[in-house]
């Protein structure tokens, strides 16, 4: 695996930093192609990039040719504050003018997670085969987004895959139910992509603070056999790059 390592003091340093590289990223993208795909995962991470994001005057005229999608989700009440949509609306969606169709988010308010999985694997599709261009926004079967962003929680997870899953490699489906894990907090079922869909991202970007994840990001970060950490078996062809504070 291919990783890019870019250090940063202070979180305000590194996601003024990541958001010049997510619209450099648009901005060559939309040369040859008419939207650009980012799929934002949930946690703390992206909360305060949302926030720099939505005052980036550089992504002004770029929205409109902007799709978003949600890398994972709680089974939960989108009112509720541990919804990720909940944070993702609050702090980028509505302070940003983007055409409400380039929004795809993960439904909570139907009547399984399983069947929650199946719309929103439905939604991707959709969007992803429209047009001239479906054969670059499908490849070996699995959808190719243009920017995934990803963080780390403590246990070594990344999107909502956790260590207990030792076969996500084989996921054949595009989007997956997850049962509630015990030792997270809160302990609902989950809605994620799976890892096959992050491996055949054309850019995947991890942001993530060590403030209490020291040893758990040494060990992901090593080179040596770390593949019990989901964030370690992420492994797209053109490499990752991590963004990461020690605050």
């Amino acid at each position: 695996m291919k990783k890019r390592v870019l250090n940063f003091v202070e979180p305000r340093e590194m996601n003024l930093s990541l958001s010049e590289y997510i619209r450099s990223l648009c901005e060559k993208t939309l040369k040859s192609r008419k939207i650009f795909t980012i799929a934002f995962s949930g946690g703390e991470s992206p909360k305060s990039l949302f926030g720099v994001l939505s005052r980036s005057t550089g992504f002004k005229e770029l929205w409109k040719n902007i799709h978003i999608f949600q890398v994972d989700e709680r089974f939960i009440s989108d009112t509720d504050p541990d919804n990720n949509f909940y944070h993702l609306n609050s702090l980028l969606l509505r302070r940003i003018d983007i055409p409400k169709e380039n929004i795809h988010r993960i439904l909570p308010k139907v009547k399984s997670p399983s069947r929650s999985a199946i719309i929103y694997e439905k939604e991707i599709r959709r969007i992803l085969k429209k047009g001239r261009m479906k054969k670059m926004n499908i490849i070996d079967g699995f959808p190719v987004f243009d920017l995934i962003l990803l963080g780390v929680g403590k246990d070594g997870h990344t999107a909502s895959l956790f260590p207990e899953d030792f076969r996500m490699e084989y996921d054949t489906k595009w989007v997956k139910s997850v049962p509630a894990p015990e030792k997270m907090t809160p302990s609902v079922s989950r809605i994620t992509i799976t890892l096959p869909v992050i491996n055949n991202a054309r850019n995947v970007v991890f942001l993530v603070s060590r403030k209490g994840k020291e040893k758990i990001m040494d060990m992901i970060l090593d080179q040596k056999e770390n593949r019990q950490y989901p964030a370690a078996r992420v492994d797209p062809k053109g490499g990752s790059v991590w963004y990461i504070s020690k605050s």
